[in-house]
């Protein structure tokens, strides 16, 4: 065990950096690097080179030229694209949940990191009135749950009596993962950016999207109001708890108006549309049941 942790997350085991995604992001950084360098790099790892490329021919980003090589899909999307993308995917490959957790859709848990993709990345160019980082915001949005990944891979029987707790409290899973753990997965999600070396626009709002801070800067206000806006439209992932979230919490956390708010959803079933590739990643999570009282 890693004693330099803070004493409150020493029981929960932070998944080490898989070499394969050091070395493409190592490439793919490189001033020098070529689509060539950064397609054998991700060729190590077939499943992710299968990722790669289905996304870059998917609707989520509707090029015209079908990419049939992982070559040909770096240079569709480009260097900085097909890092945050390989960077997604292996997050997701690595901390996918192996058993079922009773009172808690993982499927509909999915659903709901997907919809914040979407949703983070439409507010972020609402709020900053351009669409550049729209990829960092949608996997920030996409990752930012990922701490609970990480909690009920180390403990699923524990981590069932946190969603036995956030039943009973509006689905407020970080109160029920503090009472359980002693942590929440904002901090554990935090610990696993830093680890990884996730580059800080993505890693930031992970750590930092239930503050609720009106300074913090608008990659961590886009996935805060996007959390709650896909809760407000899609529902929430407990079983037996239908989760209550205002227009007024969301704009609160977004910083928007409630008119450009209303914009915003109006454009995400379309975007989630499109994200079929992305909620395919999780089509063989396990389903965990009726609740059971901790």
């Amino acid at each position: 065990m890693d004693q330099s942790k803070p004493l409150y997350t020493r029981s929960i085991d932070i998944p080490s950096l898989p070499s394969g995604m050091a070395s493409i992001v190592s490439v793919a950084s490189s001033d020098s690097a070529t689509a060539d360098d950064v397609a054998n790099a991700i060729m190590l790892d077939p499943a992710l080179s299968t990722k790669v490329l289905r996304m870059a021919n998917s609707a989520f980003y509707g090029r015209l030229t079908k990419a049939e090589t992982v070559t040909q899909a770096v240079v569709t999307l480009g260097f900085s694209a097909v890092k945050t993308v390989a960077l997604a995917a292996s997050v997701v490959d690595h901390v996918l949940p192996e058993t079922g957790v009773p009172g808690l859709s993982w499927q509909s848990f999915w659903q709901h990191c997907v919809a914040t993709g979407a949703a983070a990345e439409i507010i972020a160019r609402y709020l900053t009135g351009s669409r550049r980082g729209s990829e960092s915001a949608f996997v920030a949005g996409l990752l930012h749950d990922v701490g609970k990944l990480i909690i009920a891979r180390n403990s699923s029987e524990d981590f069932g009596k946190a969603v036995w707790i956030a039943s009973g409290t509006n689905g407020d899973m970080r109160f029920a993962e503090r009472k359980v753990f002693g942590t929440d997965h904002a901090t554990v999600g935090a610990l696993l950016a830093q680890e990884w070396r996730i580059p800080e626009a993505i890693g930031r709002p992970i750590g930092q999207h239930h503050d609720m801070n009106p300074g913090a800067d608008p990659m961590v206000l886009a996935v805060s109001g996007a959390n709650l806006l896909s809760k407000a439209m899609y529902g929430g992932y407990l079983t037996d708890c239908k989760v209550q979230v205002s227009a007024a919490e969301v704009t609160r956390a977004c910083g928007l108006e409630e008119s450009a708010l209303q914009s915003v959803a109006s454009e995400v079933p379309q975007r989630l549309s499109e994200c079929g590739e992305v909620l395919s990643w999780a089509a063989n999570m396990p389903e965990g049941g009726a609740l059971k009282a901790a």
